[in-house]
Parts: C-alpha cells; sequence; structure tokens
C-alpha cells in the first residue's frame, strides 16, 4: 500500500497500491463521510423541526448555501408537488430563521424524500437525522407497510442509522 484509503481533496476517497513490478493502481470510490468534530450528540433546544412548506425565497436560500441550483420556477414547482414538506427552524431568531428543509414526494405506492438540506452554520447538530425521522413518522402515517421510500443524498450519513439500505440508492421499507 503506497497510500492508505482517506478522503481526498478532489473529492473522493482513494487508495493506491504497488504492484510487484512496480505499478502504482489508484482505486478510488465515493467521500467517506467524516462525522465533524463540531457534532452534537443531542437536537438543540433551540431547533425547531415542523411540517411545513418554506417559502420558495427560504428554500432557494437554502440550495445556494450547499451550492445547489435555485432556479425560481422549478423551486416553486418542486414545493407545490411536496406531499410532505419539513423545515427546520432557529428560534432564537424573530422571525424563525429557516435553517433547514426536505421533501417526501409520492403517489402512495413509492415515495422518494428529497432536497434534504441543512445550512452549512448548522451541520453536525443532528437536524438533518430529525427531519429525517420526521419524514419517516409522517410517512408512516400515510403509507402502507411495505411501501418503498427511496432517498436521494448527496452526502451520505445517517441514512443507515436510519434503516436505508444501499442498494440502487437507498430504499427503506416502511
Amino acid at each position: 500500500i503506497v497510500h492508505a484509503l482517506a478522503n481526498r481533496p478532489w473529492g473522493l476517497s482513494e487508495y493506491v497500491i504497488r504492484d510487484p513490478d512496480g505499478y502504482e493502481l489508484r482505486f478510488a470510490g465515493g467521500e467517506i463521510y467524516e462525522r465533524p468534530k463540531t457534532a452534537t450528540e443531542s437536537l438543540p433546544a433551540h431547533i425547531k423541526i415542523e411540517v411545513r412548506t418554506p417559502s420558495p425565497d427560504d428554500a432557494r436560500v437554502l440550495m445556494r448555501s450547499v451550492n445547489w441550483g435555485d432556479d425560481e420556477a422549478t423551486t416553486v414547482a418542486s414545493l407545490q408537488r411536496t406531499l410532505i414538506p419539513i423545515t427546520a427552524s432557529d428560534t432564537r431568531t424573530q422571525p424563525p430563521r429557516i435553517i433547514g428543509m426536505s421533501r417526501v414526494v409520492g403517489d402512495g405506492k413509492h415515495y422518494s424524500i428529497w432536497d434534504v438540506i441543512v445550512h452549512p452554520e448548522y451541520q453536525g447538530q443532528k437536524i438533518g437525522t430529525a427531519m429525517m425521522e420526521t419524514a419517516l413518522t409522517e410517512l408512516r402515517k400515510i403509507a402502507k407497510k411495505g411501501a418503498f421510500v427511496g432517498l436521494f443524498a448527496a452526502n451520505p450519513g445517517c441514512e443507515e442509522k436510519l434503516g436505508f439500505m444501499r442498494g440502487c440508492g437507498m430504499q427503506i421499507s416502511l
């Protein structure tokens, strides 16, 4: 082993080995999730998780905070088609500042969780986990047992702890 498995600055996890002929072979995959050093063990008391739709402006601010596209028309349309909207807000400000969101869409048989976003200033505080738990709680109220729930997440982290399995994407059966 020339270089042990580690996240690299170019956005991949990678390790390098040298074969008996002296050739170096690189193996790479998605980044390995590393819990932030500032991560907390429980949701802060000033963070409120609600089942409600964020305003398009709040959604677009969150999307920009994580460098996602934020086309106004697309954002408005996606929020209108959301089955279960989840928001996280910091109640220390008046009005409370929206600092996270996620959306559940579905057709009664299949569901997907999209746009799990936590503003970078608030990451590592269990907010994403709390939003996911709320989304799953709400889904269990309306979905039939065994319903398929897909998750599309750019940065894996807590999903497997919540019961999602890797396969073709990540999914969980309710």
